[in-house]
């Protein structure tokens, strides 16, 4: 069994970031798409855990 791993990546600008998450968020709402597939993309994000640093 791999063991876990952990990756920290500090985000000098914030824009391409922005960016990456409006097109994300795009996707999701794409008619073209069918939405059973759109679903399934919500919930895989739904389930991501995200931590946050507590200094």
């Amino acid at each position: 069994m791999a063991k876990p791993s952990e990756l920290q990546i500090d985000v000098l600008n914030m824009e391409p970031v922005k960016e990456a998450i409006e097109i994300l968020h795009n996707l999701t709402k794409d008619e073209r798409i069918p939405e059973s597939v759109r679903n399934e993309y919500i919930g895989r994000f739904d389930a991501i855990v995200w931590e946050v640093a507590t200094d």
